[in-house]
């Protein structure tokens, strides 16, 4: 049974600041590195006030929108902090509490037509530098996953609340033909 946890304002406060400093280093440190290797142009959706906005995100998963040669498509993104790039992207498998995960939602949207982001982006960064990147179709890290071509992880134990992860390497999405770019620095 799922059990509740009540969100304080710290809890908010601090959401708020994670979505901040992810919304800094996509602007500073990964967008312009996305651009020069997959063209056009990138709009952030995540944190909008606008309705749409909003609904793409919290309903869609979609974080930006990828703008090209007059065409369109929703990227949902992942960004992380430390000193590692792990070159993988990573898709929540399931929860301790039980709540629908990232790929419940990704699976259920791809299968019965529902909006989603068309391709998903990760990347690893610290505080000042890009590490590395991944642009791919989000359909093919859904079909490395069904084929089992992927990895389990679970959090740390001392982390609370507890999840695992699918995790795709994207060296193993190049070999597979998969569409998918991607660079480390």
């Amino acid at each position: 049974m799922a059990t509740f946890n009540p969100v304080t304002t710290n809890d908010l406060l601090q959401g708020d600041n994670d979505l901040n400093k992810t919304t800094e280093a996509f602007k500073k440190l990964v967008e312009p590195e996305l651009i020069r290797a997959v063209g056009g142009r990138f709009i952030l959706v995540e944190g909008s006030d606008n309705n749409i906005a909003k609904a793409l995100d919290l309903i869609g998963g979609i974080d930006l929108l990828h703008l090209k040669n007059l065409s369109l498509r929703g990227v949902g993104s992942r960004i992380q902090f430390g000193e590692t790039c792990w070159e993988t992207f990573t898709i929540r498998k399931d929860r301790e509490s039980g709540e629908k995960t990232e790929y419940d939602k990704r699976k259920q949207a791809i299968e019965k037509g529902w909006i989603y982001p068309q391709y998903t982006l990760q990347a690893y960064v610290t505080d000042y530098a890009l590490l590395g990147f991944a642009f791919a179709k989000t359909e093919h890290i859904f079909k490395m996953i069904e084929y089992g071509a992927c990895d389990i992880r679970e959090t740390n134990s001392n982390r609370i609340g507890q999840s695992s992860f699918y995790v795709i390497k994207w060296r193993t999405m190049r070999e597979t033909d998969c569409d998918i770019t991607y660079e480390t620095f």
